[in-house]
């Protein structure tokens, strides 16, 4: 008795990409066959097949066109990622509809970074703290924008309305300084630290006498000194002989 031959197809399935945003991101399709009960299955035949710089249609080869009842199969796509697993891209909605599946763009989602000016240089003694410092915004390393931050705005700065998303994929947002002269510059998340150690000096003292060389014998063998700093005591004390 002569084996039926078993009927073959190819199976296609599309991708409808809906928005402006013009480079999509790479996603993967996985086929399925689908019961009368509406359960569904993966094609053990069937590899995952990636669609990458906006392709929109894959297709599978040689697959069985009844199962082994003679019912003719039904197949169907999903969206998954690399290992085979549900995804939507960032950014998009899906819908799986069939063997075509179509991603939509979401509504432009913002975002917004805030930080503020820490200094850490004694209340400025010296005078050194600048009156406005530059703060550099920085998306996905690239610089966007610029804010001078001074005491006016308490030395806090925010950046509105930010894009969240670039072609489907979340943006980084990250915060420099241009450089503050006689300063260090340390940055944690959008907190930024200016720190200023003063610089060291010393002071001597000399004590004249106008007693006419001490001739009446009343001058000290010694006299005690202190030293004061813009008009307060420093605590420092000395002893001149």
């Amino acid at each position: 008795m002569q084996k039926a031959i078993e009927k073959t197809k190819d199976v296609s399935a599309q991708k409808v990409w809906e928005g402006t945003q013009k480079v999509k991101p790479t996603i993967y399709f996985k086929l399925y066959k689908q019961d009368d009960n509406q359960n569904t299955t993966p094609v053990d035949k069937a590899e995952i097949k990636k669609l990458e710089d906006g392709t929109t249609k894959v297709t599978w080869s040689n697959l069985p066109e009844n199962d082994k009842n003679g019912k003719t199969i039904k197949y169907l796509v999903k969206e998954v990622n690399a290992q085979g697993e549900d995804t939507t891209p960032e950014g998009y909605t899906k819908n799986e509809n069939g063997l075509v599946v179509t991603n939509t763009e979401k509504p432009i989602e913002t975002t917004s970074i805030s930080g503020e000016k820490v200094w850490d240089d004694k209340d400025n003694q010296d005078g050194k703290r600048p009156e406005k410092v530059s703060v550099n915004l920085l998306a996905n390393g690239e610089k966007v924008e610029t804010v001078d931050v001074t005491s006016e705005t308490n030395w806090k700065y925010e950046f509105k309305d930010l894009p969240k998303y670039d072609e489907g994929k979340k943006i980084e947002y990250t915060v420099t300084e241009d450089h503050v002269k006689d300063y260090t510059t340390d940055i944690n998340g959008t907190t930024i630290t200016n720190k200023y150690t003063p610089g060291e000096t010393s002071a001597t003292v000399t004590k004249n006498w106008d007693d006419n060389n001490n001739q009446d014998g009343k001058r000290p063998t010694e006299i005690k000194v202190e030293l004061y700093q813009d008009g307060k005591a420093t605590g420092k004390n000395g002893n001149i002989k």
